[in-house]
């Protein structure tokens, strides 16, 4: 939730929390691509990107309906960031740059497939826009039990192949709880996956891969939801579809963007970003991660 109150106020406005945030260029420990760190490097934010909202805001989950009856979670919170600190971070992740937006494949590969994904990207690592936005959602988060694949008793979409993992072993990423109720949301992945979505520019129908962080030997931790939040509006088309099965169009269900709204929804379900008919569309892109003790 956002805090409204003056002390809050005054708190952000002694302690701006991007005060030195830089970005460097640095080989990728994660993914076959290179990322960028909010640690060290080029300073590029000259002053803080968190800005106080004026009014009082008192953020809700709308829970999203899905097509074909899927029990699934989806759903989004408006108003999370301000028009102001969304372009803010637009104009940070520009002076980083953009690349051509890639597919992971099964062997976690990076590939250009522009028939299949046309779009820009930027990547960023920052704990910092991961946590000032966890901060304001964290009480919005899905318990795992409203999150069908952690209810599964079978291994995960694609038996856990497109998990973009660090040194996990094989055997490992086939395990799936079947009771949900060790899991707990913790955190927002701080790999911030800025996306440029320019005219005739979009990305086909897909499920999203999840991404395991065994970092903590006495936890696990993989993400089981997606995270996005639109950095603009006014453009058209570039909505979020949410597909239906088979050929019949009029039971998608569509998310239309606006400046500063964070959609979520269970890594599995299919979904398109839709062609950009005019203008140009920014995002950013993460996971919510889930913890449990032990394996």
């Amino acid at each position: 939730m956002i805090s409204s109150t003056t002390e809050a106020k005054e708190n952000m406005e002694s302690e701006p929390l991007h005060r030195h945030v830089t970005f460097q260029k640095l080989p990728n420990s994660k993914y076959n691509v290179e990322g960028n760190s909010d640690k060290e490097g080029v300073h590029i934010m000259r002053r803080p990107w968190l800005h106080p909202l004026p009014e009082p805001t008192t953020l809700t989950l709308e829970r999203i309906s899905l097509p074909d009856g899927n029990p699934d979670f989806a759903g989004v919170i408006r108003n999370v960031l301000s028009k102001e600190e969304c372009q803010h971070l637009i104009k940070c992740s520009e002076k980083v740059g953009y690349e051509q937006a890639t597919v992971t494949t099964f062997g976690n590969q990076q590939v250009t497939m522009t028939n299949y994904r046309k779009s820009s990207r930027c990547i960023i690592d920052s704990d910092n826009i991961a946590g000032v936005i966890w901060e304001r959602i964290s009480n919005h988060i899905p318990q795992p039990s409203q999150i069908s694949s952690l209810q599964l008793s079978a291994p995960p979409r694609n038996g856990g192949r497109n998990c973009h993992r660090r040194n996990i072993d094989a055997s490992l990423q086939r395990k799936t709880p079947a009771e949900s109720s060790h899991w707990r949301p913790y955190e927002i992945n701080h790999r911030m996956r800025f996306l440029r979505y320019d005219e005739g520019e979009y990305f086909n129908r897909h499920g999203d891969g999840c991404y395991v962080d065994d970092s903590d030997e006495s936890k696990r931790r993989q993400s089981w939801v997606t995270f996005q939040v639109y950095l603009n509006d006014g453009f058209e088309g570039g909505g979020t579809t949410f597909v239906a099965r088979g050929e019949n169009e009029s039971k998608d269900v569509t998310v239309v963007p606006e400046t500063g709204m964070v959609l979520l929804f269970s890594h599995p379900i299919e979904h398109q970003g839709d062609l950009v008919a005019s203008g140009r569309k920014y995002a950013i892109r993460s996971d919510i991660m889930f913890e449990r003790d032990g394996f």
